[in-house]
């Protein structure tokens, strides 16, 4: 046995030539190989890890926690005997990288792992909502399902499969039509398929900015993966040819060679990746910034383009593996204004949910890069859609135009097996500054706001309401704050309709409160909160109010020479108390030669000394 003691490695070679069995302190390592030349059996115990295994996501050489040049992917290399996992086998990925397998054969002459490894894929965080383009390549037992990827997720997404030979007649988004498009959504309960399709997932913005850890166990494909490519002749894409576009996914735990992909599988001609940070689709057919990336990454799902004539099949081999590899790329839209979702739930806790994004380039018509279809889930549950009304479409995702343009969007809902449902904002999101979305019910007069309660109702269990409820968006005025050393903190609340607004503020570690907008607040973070005594509306804010000491005018925490010009510019000898700016030294209303006087003694110090 090889006890070892040691529990970081750059490089840890297995190369013996009897059986090895590891044992002892969890291993942390860069690079992993496994090289036994005992026999050339398979599924025996040549190489046996019994401690657990760490395969960093990078290799840190220089130790600046920061993936630079020439420092690759973490990578388990099983080049020759059998690698037994008994403990915690974990292929670690973050930011900076995945860790990937570089020799994925299963054969005695070469090598085969046998027992499970934790895969993990890192997967960036966003303020706002944004489409992902991912793959299963895990095969694990019972198989694994889209709960899974929601659940690493830690919130509701939107899982989408696509077959371009099922669109031939498709034109519409809901209804029959909806079923010959292509698309096809993936409940909670769906199976992942390993390695032979990909999926569409939009994440919401209300997961957060944090990254997300796809992590799941199970084992990985060894030999060729072979699926199935068509060029179906009126198919129904948003591409400039609409047919012949099939949605892959790499199906290794390594990145593969693009390139060497389409040079040995005849029937494709083009890949393309979806590059989000842009919203362009980057391709291999182009040059320059529209250029796909030379190598597919791990989970990575991808377009494979088949020419007319060109269907059969593609074949994805292990030797496609590569260490180059691109990343999930899920960015910041700036362009993206706000972004929510309204949930309806039962009794039992049953419920469905759907977004509103406001967006500059939103539209009121159907846009595929920035919209989504609803599909139906289970019967049981309640369910929630809003409606794009010139084309009578239910979408799960939906982004009608931007803050200055969208007044109102209609909802429809169905109940499940319960009537008794409350339609609220989803806890998990909230409703951006600066705007009002009420929810209104036709039929009853009945309405709120998002944010402030939840709309109860009781309905008839599995029957559909259309043209009843109404999402009504208004703006707000905002909550802001200035700081003075006279003056202390002051908050403001600006905007139309101001004086309607009922405001309240609290200091959560002073424990202070109190209502309206008010002046000589003392340093500190203070929650502040409105509700509109005529319709209803709610804004909340939270500011900090920071400590200022004389004579710090830029607040940089000292008395230094931007400070005395700013005061000297100030200095007016027929200035009113109404004009005295926050450059009052003495506090007197007034800016006066003694201002100057209290100001030089303190020029050059800072604000703790």
């Amino acid at each position: 046995a090889n006890n070892i003691s040691g529990t970081t490695f750059g490089l840890l070679k297995f190369n013996g030539d009897t059986d090895q069995d590891i044992t002892g302190q969890k291993i942390t390592v860069d690079s992993l190989v496994v090289e036994n030349t005992q026999n050339d059996a398979t599924n025996d115990t040549d190489v046996d890890f019994q401690a657990d295994v760490d395969i960093v996501a990078f290799d840190d050489a220089d130790g600046d926690s920061e993936r630079d040049s020439g420092e690759s992917s973490g990578v388990f290399n099983p080049l020759e005997g059998t690698t037994k996992i008994t403990g915690t086998f974990t292929m670690n990925s973050d930011a900076d990288g995945t860790a990937r397998i570089a020799t994925l054969a299963d054969a005695g002459a070469t090598s085969d792992v046998v027992g499970n490894i934790t895969f993990e894929r890192y997967v960036p965080g966003t303020a706002s909502t944004s489409w992902l383009m991912m793959g299963n390549y895990i095969t694990t037992s019972p198989a694994m399902t889209v709960q899974s990827w929601m659940d690493d997720f830690g919130g509701s997404i939107y899982v989408y499969a696509h077959s371009e030979a099922d669109q031939a007649n498709g034109s519409g988004l809901n209804g029959a039509a909806n079923n010959n498009n292509g698309w096809s959504y993936q409940s909670s309960g769906t199976s992942l398929t390993t390695g032979d399709e990909g999926y569409f997932v939009i994440a919401p913005s209300s997961l957060g900015t944090n990254g997300h850890t796809l992590s799941n166990s199970g084992t990985y494909n060894t030999s060729n993966v072979v699926v199935s490519v068509s060029h179906t002749n009126n198919a129904n894409m948003p591409f400039h040819d609409p047919a012949g576009w099939n949605l892959l996914t790499n199906p290794f735990p390594s990145p593969i060679n693009a390139d060497d992909f389409i040079s040995t599988n005849g029937s494709v001609s083009e890949y393309y990746v979806y590059e989000n940070s842009s919203g362009n689709w980057l391709s291999s057919a182009q040059t320059g910034s529209l250029e796909a990336p030379s190598a597919i990454d791990i989970g990575q799902a991808f377009y494979a383009y088949v020419a007319n004539g060109n269907g059969g099949t593609a074949t994805f081999t292990p030797s496609l593996a590569t260490d180059g590899q691109n990343t999930f790329v899920r960015e910041v839209d700036p362009m993206e204004q706000a972004a929510f979702a309204v949930q309806i739930k039962d009794e039992a806790g049953r419920f469905g949910s759907t977004t509103i994004r406001l967006h500059e380039e939103g539209q009121p018509e159907f846009q595929a890069n920035l919209d989504a279809p609803y599909k139906a889930g289970s019967s049981a549950n309640p369910r929630i859609w809003s409606v794009i009304p010139d084309i009578d479409a239910r979408m799960a995702v939906n982004t009608p135009g931007s803050f200055e343009t969208v007044t109102e969007v209609p909802l429809a809902i169905k109940a499940g097996l319960s009537g008794e449902v409350t339609i609220e904002l989803d806890e998990m999101t909230t409703i951006s500054e600066g705007l009002c979305v009420r929810l209104l019910d036709v039929e009853t007069g009945n309405e709120i706001a998002l944010g402030a309660e939840g709309l109860e109702l009781t309905l008839e269990p599995g029957e559909t309401y259309e043209d009843r409820f109404f999402l009504e968006f208004l703006s707000t005025p905002t909550f802001s704050s200035t700081v003075s050393h006279c003056d202390g903190g002051t908050i403001h609340f600006n905007g139309e309709g101001a004086q309607d607004w009922l405001i309240s503020w609290e200091d959560y570690e002073a424990e202070t409160e109190g209502t309206g907008c008010v002046t000589n607040l003392d340093p500190g973070v203070y929650q502040l909160d409105g509700v509109n005594i005529l319709n209803g509306c709610v804004a909340s804010s939270q500011v900090e109010i920071v400590e200022v000491c004389m004579g710090d005018f830029n607040f940089n925490g000292s008395r230094d020479i931007p400070d005395l010009l700013m005061l000297l510019v100030e200095l007016h000898p027929n200035q009113t108390s109404e004009e005295a700016p926050a450059t009052d030294c003495d506090c007197d209303g007034i800016m006066s030669i003694s201002d100057l006087l209290l100001f030089l003694p303190n020029f050059g110090d800072n604000c703790n000394e």
